[in-house]
């Protein structure tokens, strides 16, 4: 994974997530195109979503590496985490995907645009029976 300078993150504040088994899941909210790495959450729990390639290019496959973290700064491993991904301008139904675990808070998804723009990507994570859900804005070119 590359690294990224600070003006291409974006971080979001998100609630409080619960605690179930020892582990904290995500919360967020969003705001603003990003087309890097975000995170969504702070304080407690965040999700972090970094597309490859980067920028994202219509017709192409999007590797989307997710990674969920507890207020500890470990890795969230077994949950069940979706992705839904949707053009912000068009309407051309949705995208969908259930990413794999890859062990240790890291999750893997991939999605292939069909057309430029701005586009939403929905994370969903669930463990046991807590779910918590974040939203990030994706630039397609």
């Amino acid at each position: 994974m590359r690294s990224l300078s600070p003006l291409s993150r974006r971080t979001f504040l998100g609630l409080a997530g619960t605690v179930l088994g020892g582990a904290v899941l995500l919360a967020a909210c969003t705001s603003g195109p990003a087309p890097a790495a975000e995170s969504a959450g702070s304080g407690p729990a965040t999700v972090t979503l970094t597309p490859d390639p980067n920028p994202p290019v219509a017709n192409r496959a999007v590797t989307l590496r997710i990674r969920l973290v507890d207020s500890s700064g470990r890795g969230v491993p077994g949950a069940t985490v979706n992705v839904s991904a949707r053009h912000v301008e068009m309407a051309h139904g949705s995208l969908n995907a259930r990413a794999t675990d890859a062990g240790n808070g890291d999750y893997i998804a991939t999605i292939t645009p069909s057309m430029a723009g701005r586009w939403k990507v929905s994370v969903t994570a669930q463990a046991g029976t807590v779910t918590r859900k974040a939203d990030f804005d994706l630039e397609v070119k």
